[in-house]
């Protein structure tokens, strides 16, 4: 992040798995923190908001002290949008952003989490997936998707079994949108809010 720009790695010895599916290990001088919405400690394992100290963390936004405020306490902790959880071995992985985050049936869906699964498809080159409300259930995952071969994408089905397999039966998208490519903001992420847009009109 832009706010805290050095605050984990990996090391050449670290296994593929490490080196794919999480951030790696908490800098040396840094200190990161999983938190919840009220700033409390989570248990380890558990998702919450990523809160970060150190050398590395920026002073506060420029002429802006209500956002610097949000963001950063007393003590110089900067909490970010990020969600992510440790694993056993100490290494942080993401799963999302706060805002990006839908509630399915009662559970907390991170989209990035599922994103990730969908991008190992061999049928999809790459995923995006937003929360749309939807009756009875609360909210409902909308997966845009690039193909591999767009005369042949994927279905819903197979990529909905895909996800079954690898994560939480609720977790796998309710709708499948093929796309030719994922809209990006001006600093080339994914545009979030466009693809939110386009999956509550269509």
């Amino acid at each position: 992040m832009t706010e805290s720009p050095s605050i984990t790695g990996t090391e050449p010895g670290d296994s593929p798995e490490v080196l794919y599916r999480t951030v790696g290990r908490t800098q040396v001088g840094m200190a990161v923190e999983i938190v919840d919405a009220v700033g409390a400690l989570v248990a380890n394992g558990e998702v919450g908001r990523v809160r970060v100290s150190g050398a590395c963390v920026m002073r506060g936004y420029w002429d802006d002290p209500e956002l610097t405020r949000q963001v950063l306490d007393d003590g110089g902790r900067l909490t970010s949008s990020d969600l992510g959880r440790f694993d056993a071995d100490g290494n942080l992985v993401l799963v999302g952003r706060a805002n990006d985050m839908y509630i399915r049936g009662g559970y907390n869906v991170y989209p990035l989490e599922v994103e990730n699964v969908l991008a190992e498809h061999p049928g999809v080159v790459t995923a995006a997936i937003v929360g749309v409300p939807a009756p009875v259930i609360g909210e409902i995952g909308v997966a845009f998707v690039v193909p591999t071969d767009p005369s042949a994408p994927p279905s819903l089905e197979d990529l909905r079994a895909w996800v079954r397999d690898r994560l939480a039966d609720y977790k796998a998208p309710d709708r499948l949108e093929i796309v030719e490519g994922l809209p990006l903001t001006a600093l080339l992420k994914v545009d979030k809010l466009s693809l939110l847009n386009r999956a509550t009109t269509s």
